[in-house]
């Protein structure tokens, strides 16, 4: 029977707050903090140096380290404390990154690991400006859930939960990058959140624009980013599947759209042009270049130019804050509300499967309305045949 993880083996087993106590684990000690229990495991490194480094986790945690830095000793590895701090395990990491952007920048997107571009720098935006000045100068291996429950807690005193989600998602891969991949950390302290630890609510409410609004916003547009607006609303691509469009995907002749760079598989298809876009997007291809939505330089156009260009255009038009994604939700409920099958608007969306459709834009459909619609068409075919 093993021992209980709380034996303490210290002389008259008395309780000391704050201190190094043994357990009934060789080499296995723990310290009674303010903030929980904290494990630390003891051995003798490749310099024959005493060490005692803080453990991530649990009893079970430390255990299975310390048989870890053991085993690499008897294959005759050289083992030293790792003093890497999550700075610099970051920086690491975001150049390991650059290699998944390259995929997605080459085209290669039915492969499983492309990144966007943009995706990345949202990541180093957010470790930049939140994580890493709370909790940068900490040891990887020193990481508890509590630190990073800490860190939520911060957060969630000035931001919404979306962008303290936004920012556990890259730290989440980080610590997994740290604890699979380079044995720096135990446990994924950001996995091992508590339900209640996790931020919670803030869901982003789908806004979609009224015919109103749309003319509105077409009419304030400049030159150069109207016909951006017009893919985006009329063609309903991913701001990411219009920003990564050339001229070569662009069909005049049979008026669709070539989507190569989704980030699912689903996503990359043909889309329907309509005229108005398809017109209008002929006019820019005289201008030649590689891309359809380019700078001057004739790079593609940035994500976070385009975002911004968006909210200056809605306040010239007198129209209210939308997101970029809001545009693509306008254009499915545009399918929709002409009474377009699910299976249709799920594959002009890029979705898997008209199940996805429906879980996002179940209460566009009006079944009773549909219904009658339908009956109406119904009796017209037939009217005649009948007596």
């Amino acid at each position: 029977m093993q021992p209980a993880a709380d034996t303490q083996t210290t002389p008259g087993n008395e309780r000391r707050s704050g201190r190094r106590v043994a357990t009934n684990y060789p080499g296995v000690y723990y310290r009674d903090r303010d903030k929980g229990r904290v494990y630390e495991i003891a051995y003798t490194d490749s310099y024959g140096k005493r060490r005692f480094q803080t453990v991530a986790g649990g009893l079970k945690d430390a255990q299975r380290v310390r048989a870890q830095v053991l085993e690499k000793m008897h294959r005759g590895e050289r083992v030293a404390p790792s003093k890497v701090t999550v700075r610099e395990l970051a920086e690491e990491w975001l150049k390991t990154q650059e290699a998944r952007v390259r995929l997605w920048e080459s085209g290669n997107a039915t492969d499983r690991r492309p990144l966007r571009r943009s995706t990345l720098e949202t990541y180093e935006y957010s470790l930049d400006h939140w994580a890493l000045p709370r909790l940068g100068h900490l040891r990887v291996s020193s990481v508890t859930p509590n630190d990073i429950a800490d860190f939520v807690a911060e957060m969630a005193k000035t931001k919404k939960a979306w962008t303290i989600r936004g920012c556990l998602t890259p730290l989440s891969m980080m610590f997994e990058y740290a604890r699979r991949r380079k044995g720096l950390a135990a446990i994924n302290p950001v996995r091992d959140l508590a339900h209640d630890e996790r931020p919670r609510g803030g869901a982003r409410q789908m806004r979609i624009l009224s015919p109103e609004e749309i003319g509105a916003l077409f009419r304030a547009s400049t030159d150069t980013y109207s016909h951006l607006w017009l893919v985006l609303v009329l063609c309903g691509l991913r701001i990411s599947e219009a920003l990564a469009l050339r001229w070569e995907d662009v069909d005049f002749v049979d008026q669709l759209l070539h989507v190569r760079q989704s980030k699912t598989a689903a996503g990359v298809r043909s889309v329907a042009m309509p005229q108005v876009v398809a017109r209008e997007l002929a006019r820019r291809s005289l201008a030649g270049g590689t891309f359809v939505f380019q700078t001057k330089e004739g790079q593609p156009m940035k994500r976070r130019r385009v975002t911004r260009a968006l909210e200056e255009t809605l306040r010239r038009a007198g129209v209210p804050h939308c997101r970029l994604h809001d545009l693509r939700h306008t254009f499915a409920s545009v399918l929709i509300g002409q009474g377009e099958d699910v299976t249709y608007v799920a594959h002009q969306m890029g979705h898997a499967s008209p199940q996805v459709t429906l879980g996002i834009y179940a209460k566009l459909y009006n079944p009773r309305e549909r219904q009658a619609t339908a009956m109406k068409r119904m009796d017209q075919s037939f009217a005649g045949m009948v007596g």
